[in-house]
């Protein structure tokens, strides 16, 4: 086969298992959990076949991911001098982890919007640390509004499957 005959498609997302099988529309409202159709039939036969609905664990169900997931830092855990011209980045040995709890489908543009990505942000742009705590999971750091000209550090919401 020729190179004129080949069909490539680029996907920026990756999704396997039961999330691939999520058909609910990104623009759809609410929920945190997908929820997918399945069928189970036992030792191919019709006669032993049942059907059902399996709700997913979405990302309200996440309260943390085991470190050795995270494959490669930059700049690397505890550096004080990164260079300020360079983006941050984590990458993760499994490709799918950005995206596995998206209770949603990619949009009619084909974007996905991942459950988690990273945020950096100056000391001025943030809160008090609160650590955890009976009542909360996770640790948690306020986002502090700044001046009118840049009211929040925060992608705009139509760019978070970038």
């Amino acid at each position: 086969m020729s190179d004129s005959e080949a069909a490539l498609r680029f996907y920026p997302w990756v999704r396997r298992g039961a999330a691939a099988q999520v058909t609910t529309a990104d623009a759809a409202a609410g929920g945190t959990r997908a929820a997918v159709s399945m069928t189970l039939r036992f030792n191919d036969d019709p006669a032993l076949e049942g059907a059902t609905t399996l709700t997913l664990v979405g990302p309200g169900d996440v309260t943390g991911f085991d470190a050795r997931s995270i494959s490669r830092r930059s700049p690397p855990d505890r550096t004080l001098d990164a260079e300020p011209n360079y983006f941050p980045a984590v990458e993760f040995d499994q490709a799918d982890l950005p995206w596995r709890y998206t209770p949603r489908a990619e949009d009619a543009t084909g974007r996905l919007r991942p459950w988690l990505c990273l945020a950096a942000f100056t000391e001025a742009e943030l809160g008090p640390f609160e650590p955890t705590t009976t009542s909360r999971a996770l640790e948690a750091v306020t986002v502090v509004a700044g001046p009118p000209e840049k009211r929040t550090p925060m992608p705009p919401p139509d760019q978070l499957w970038a």
